[in-house]
Formats: structure tokens, sequence, C-alpha cells
């Protein structure tokens, strides 16, 4: 997402916001997509005075995932003055560990996090909020402000979706993320076999011309 789409503008003015009139507490915002999620909060980091910093977790291993204090602490080696902290994709933690397991995980932490004196930023998929939200009720109750960033095309939900609730609406979210997933790892071995392709064919070609 190069800019802030018309439809998330007012979202992004609000989070923005949020994040300058608090001194310290927990903001999350909603986004399926999780390139989408590292491109809102670099357009948060670019637009706010406050020093802050992006961690995605798409870039960690699975021992380097915070599930303890001690862990997110690491994650902060080289910022540990900034004021706000931009987490994104927090679900992915959820499939490392397991989404309960890792939501208990960061429940706990929650007095040791707000100790910190930052303003946190959770950016996750719209299953794991919900997921957050009935699991993780201590760390919820913190929360200060939630924004949900909408893709393309997203701006209204399907009567089909609207019709359900509860939890047939976090299986339908949940089916919805790994679809997405599958279609992600897809393209990305899509492009790897063309680059493989298009190696093999400059190095047939080298050898042509030498063999010439």
């Amino acid at each position: 997402m190069d800019s802030i789409s018309e439809y998330n503008e007012e979202q992004f003015q609000m989070l923005c916001l949020a994040i300058t009139d608090t001194s310290s507490g927990i903001c999350l915002f909603q986004c399926d997509d999780a390139k989408e999620q590292v491109s809102i909060a670099r357009h948060v980091q670019n637009s706010i005075s406050k020093s802050s910093v992006v961690i995605d977790m798409a870039n960690l291993g699975i021992d380097e995932m915070p599930d303890e204090i001690g862990k997110v602490r690491d994650l902060l080696i080289g910022n540990e003055t900034v004021q706000v902290v931009l987490i994104c994709n927090l679900q992915l933690c959820g499939e490392a560990v397991g989404d309960e397991k890792y939501i208990e995980k960061i429940n706990y932490m929650r007095d040791q996090m707000m100790a910190m004196k930052k303003v946190w930023v959770f950016g996750m998929s719209r299953y794991f909020a919900i997921m957050l939200s009935r699991k993780a009720r201590d760390l919820y109750s913190c929360i200060l402000n939630h924004f949900d960033f909408k893709e393309e095309g997203e701006a209204f939900l399907e009567f089909s979706e609207i019709e359900l609730s509860g939890d047939k609406k976090i299986s339908l979210m949940k089916f919805k993320e790994l679809q997405e997933q599958i279609q992600r790892k897809a393209v990305d071995a899509c492009i790897l076999c063309l680059e493989s392709i298009e190696a093999r064919g400059w190095i047939y070609a080298i050898c042509i011309f030498f063999l010439i």
C-alpha cells in the first residue's frame, strides 16, 4: 500500500491522533493484509512527532517470537528509549505457537508491558483481534483505541457476512486468513520458479555462446 486509501484516511488520522494524545497504553489496528499492516505502521511512524520503532513479526524466527517479557525487551535493543512501539502481524505469533497459547502468554505480560511506559500499537488480522478480545480479557481491557483498516473493495461487507455472528463469524474469518496465506505463498512460489527458469535460461545462453 503506497499511500493511505481515501476510505482508510479517517481511521489513519484517528490512529495518529490517539498515539499523539497518549503517553502510555495500548492501541490496536486491524488489517487482514500482512504487507499493508507494515505499510500502515510506516505511514504512522512518518506522521507522528514521537520517537518510534516498527517491528514486523514476519521478520522473526519462531524462537524470537515475543512470548515472554525478556523477548519483548530483546526486540527493543537499540531502541529502548522510543516512545512508541508499532508491532505488526501479531497474528503470526499465534500461527507459530498456537493462537490460544500465544494469547495466554501476551495476556500474562500486560502489567510488565504497561510498566515500560510506552505506547504499544498492535497490528493484527481481524480474526486474531476477535480471539484476543475473547481470550485475553486482562490485556484487552487496557486497549484504549481500536481501528479497522479495510482493503480495496472491502468497504462494504457482503450480506452473508453481516448475518454471521459468534463462532461462525470467527470461523469464516480464520478461513479467509488461511486462504490469503495460501494465495501469498502460491504467488511467492511462482516468482521463485520464474526466477529459477530465467536464471537457467541465462546459463544456457552463456554456454551456447562459448560453444559457438
